[in-house]
């Protein structure tokens, strides 16, 4: 059900609108719901996938997400896809701020 954020983040036209309407933030949210596995994995996977552009890193960078995906590393590493999905995500925004 929740992999359509997943899903959708894969395309370009989709990333540009979650971005430009502001919808990375309520993204952002969702990570505070870290009790429903499936939404958390979904929401970290399309956190990642619209981390691509630059923009989305700077808005993500402003939210604290960075901090927050961290907590959730240290909290939920019992889980492994969730884990996974976080590492690969925090991996991915890392080396991506290292080119600003």
């Amino acid at each position: 059900m929740y992999c359509c954020f997943f899903q959708c983040a894969e395309d370009k036209e989709i990333r540009d609108l979650v971005r430009k309407n502001l919808g990375l933030r309520p993204l952002h949210d969702l990570l505070q719901q870290s009790e429903n596995k499936a939404l958390l994995a979904a929401v970290t996977g399309a956190i990642w996938k619209c981390a691509i552009s630059r923009e989305v890193i700077s808005l993500l960078i402003s939210y604290c997400t960075f901090l927050y995906l961290v907590f959730l590393i240290i909290r939920i590493s019992h889980n492994f896809k969730n884990f996974e999905h976080l590492i690969d995500l925090y991996n991915y925004l890392i080396i991506n701020l290292t080119k600003f």
